[in-house]
């Protein structure tokens, strides 16, 4: 009997005329990454990015019904049921079905074939510190491997998803009559989360270590190169000794670098000396030869604060006229005669 089969049958067995039940709140999300390391990568140029990725492929079983512990599990339920510890409804009795499945999928599932495979890649990034000249650097156990257990859920998280969605819509489709809700969708999945988990295989895996060469000053993009990283020693990951010795290809720093350093602070030396006047100031002069009012170019005008044997071109401004009050019209009669 297939899993369409078998569900569909146990639900009919066992349900009666119900109302639909409320589909329950929407499906979890997944935090985002932390962009951590991408900062210190970019505030500490001897700070690296490093990378470490498995490659393998991965299979796993097609899956069948138990058929014996299945219809033991119908007949659990119709007690249920009977008993009134589940509503009658063909929703509930699809959902306490799933439950107990999901609680023990070696039970009621077991393996068959054909053999389903994919292609995976599963990775992450870590800092490091170079620490030679030559290229050696100090990181984290943590940061170029992961143990059996990690990795077997990282690739089930890459490598399965397809899978286990086409697994649960395969046993969904079975449930004539019944609209699946967002907890009956979560249940199915959960059920070959769990089972191809368990049984998944991974062939040919590989590993391999990195350095991304970090651009000029500082920091990466997604320009960055991967250079290959040679594993020298390593310990274990917290709380162990998280230690790791790596050697790659240190970027060497330009012979002339430093020259250029001594010319660009005496660059700004000399700018700061020989810095041009602001549109707007006050003390400005032009150079004999230079039409008052014309626009000069750069070296044409200085300051007059560096040459204060030039007179400036700017005239003293006016100021304006205002109107005498009659109390002061009355004080300037008051000086010619002796009444106002």
């Amino acid at each position: 009997m297939t899993k369409i089969a078998a569900v569909a049958a146990a639900v009919a067995v066992v349900a009666l005329p119900a109302a639909p039940a409320a589909a329950d709140g929407a499906p979890d999300e997944r935090p985002d990454v932390s962009v951590g390391t991408w900062l210190a990568a970019r505030t500490q140029p001897a700070v690296q990015l490093t990378s470490f990725t498995y490659t393998g492929t991965v299979a796993v079983p097609t899956s069948t019904i138990n058929e014996t512990t299945f219809n033991a599990l119908t007949q659990q339920a119709v007690d249920a049921v009977q008993a009134g510890k589940i509503s009658s409804d063909e929703r509930s009795i699809a959902k306490w079905l799933f439950q107990r499945i999901a609680a023990d999928v070696d039970t009621y599932l077991t393996e068959t074939t054909p053999e389903r495979t994919v292609e995976a890649e599963v990775g992450g990034l870590c800092t490091g510190w170079w620490v030679t000249p030559d290229g050696y650097m100090v990181t984290g156990a943590h940061c170029v491997q992961v143990g059996e257990t990690e990795l077997s859920q990282l690739f089930a998280q890459q490598a399965l998803a397809k899978f286990n969605e086409q697994d649960a819509k395969e046993i969904i489709a079975g449930l004539q009559g019944i609209e699946a809700d967002e907890e009956i969708l979560k249940l199915a999945q959960q059920i070959y989360v769990t089972f191809n988990t368990g049984h998944m295989k991974i062939r040919n895996l590989q590993q391999s270590l990195s350095v991304l060469q970090s651009l000029p000053g500082g920091g990466v993009d997604k320009t960055a190169k991967a250079t290959p990283a040679e594993l020298v020693s390593v310990g274990e990951s917290y709380p162990g000794k998280d230690f790791a010795a790596a050697q790659g290809q240190r970027p060497a720093e330009p012979a002339d670098r430093p020259a250029r350093r001594r010319r660009r602070r005496a660059h700004r030396r000399h700018a700061v000396h020989q810095r041009l006047p602001r549109p707007g100031d006050e003390h400005a002069v032009l150079q004999p030869g230079v039409e008052a009012g014309a626009r000069s170019d750069r070296g044409a005008v200085q300051r007059q604060a560096h040459h204060p044997d030039r007179r400036a071109v700017h005239p003293r401004p006016r100021r304006r006229p205002t109107r005498a009050t009659p109390a002061a019209r009355c004080s300037a009669r008051t000086a010619r005669s002796s009444a106002c």
